[in-house]
């Protein structure tokens, strides 16, 4: 058996696991479908991800943290859940905050603001944004030297055109502005939000994120590549502020951005540097049964 905390960072939820857990238990399969597996909502625990972390080695705190989508493919970045192993592992660990949170797309600072003995907060910084069509991926025109090339460009998907720009936050992302939250509540994520994640313009598949601007904020709905519709996505809201920032749809670079399943705080610094603060949210702990575990059916 395995054991495991639930957690959710506004409402996006996973299922986090210890890696010497994990490797403790000889599995008939690998992470991918244990994913599939635990994050089943009617056969397993149900999350959006499962998110699996370690201690490394050296003289400052560092933790590897790795990422499966419900679907079993790999992450190579999640906001929300980087924030539920900063907990976990400052928590569970006692690993010492500040410290770096290595993940498949590179390293990330972490800060944690303690009530007592609980983490109740934890800020972490998400990487500059990327412009470049290689390293988003997309194929469509994107150019980094020329500064806006890949932003707010026509894309069509069944049934209309979008006004589409990417960026890469170590996953790719697909960013669409509407008019108002009135415009933003009538997206249909199930067909639009998903023709555009799965469109051939992102090789890699992308998060669809619908971006409305309301005095000074930001109001963000997100299909999620290999999840679909998430209460909350912190890659896609750093994503948001860049785009929002590079086409000067609000004047600063720091906005509250809600989403359905609650509200991050985004700043970029100077460099380009986006931060990411929220709530980390412990629901519950348990193990993971032979059952489960088996190589059964489930």
């Amino acid at each position: 058996m395995i054991p495991f905390v639930k957690m959710h960072g506004c409402g996006n939820d996973f299922i986090v696991v210890r890696g010497a857990d994990l490797a403790a238990v000889r599995l008939p399969f690998g992470p991918d479908e244990l994913a599939r597996r635990a994050c089943d909502r009617h056969y397993g625990i149900g999350a959006d991800g499962l998110l699996v972390h370690e201690p490394l080695e050296g003289d400052a705190p560092r933790v590897r943290m790795r990422t499966w989508n419900a679907d079993g493919s790999r992450a190579e970045m999640c906001g929300n859940g980087a924030r539920c192993v900063v907990r976990d592992a400052c928590e569970r660990d006692a690993i010492a905050s500040p410290l770096v949170l290595v993940t498949d797309a590179g390293e990330h600072r972490a800060v944690c603001t303690r009530d007592r003995d609980r983490v109740s907060r934890v800020a972490l910084s998400m990487g500059r944004p990327r412009w470049d069509a290689a390293s988003i991926p997309a194929r469509f025109p994107v150019s980094g030297s020329a500064g806006d090339a890949g932003l707010d460009l026509p894309l069509q998907v069944p049934g209309e055109t979008l006004s589409v720009s990417a960026v890469g936050m170590g996953n790719p992302h697909a960013i669409v502005f509407v008019a108002d939250r009135a415009a933003l509540a009538r997206i249909r994520l199930s067909t639009t939000g998903r023709a555009l994640a799965e469109h051939a313009a992102f090789p890699s598949g992308a998060n669809a994120s619908f971006v409305a601007v309301e005095g000074g904020d930001l109001h963000l709905r997100v299909w999620e590549r290999g999840v679909g519709p998430t209460l909350a996505c912190g890659t896609a809201s750093c994503a948001a502020l860049a785009v929002a920032v590079r086409t000067g749809r609000i004047g600063a670079r720091r906005a509250v951005v809600h989403l359905p399943g609650g509200a991050v705080e985004v700043w970029q610094e100077e460099d380009d540097t986006l931060w990411l603060a929220g709530p980390a949210v412990v629901i519950g702990a348990g193990t993971l049964s032979a059952e489960l575990l088996d190589g059964g059916s489930i």
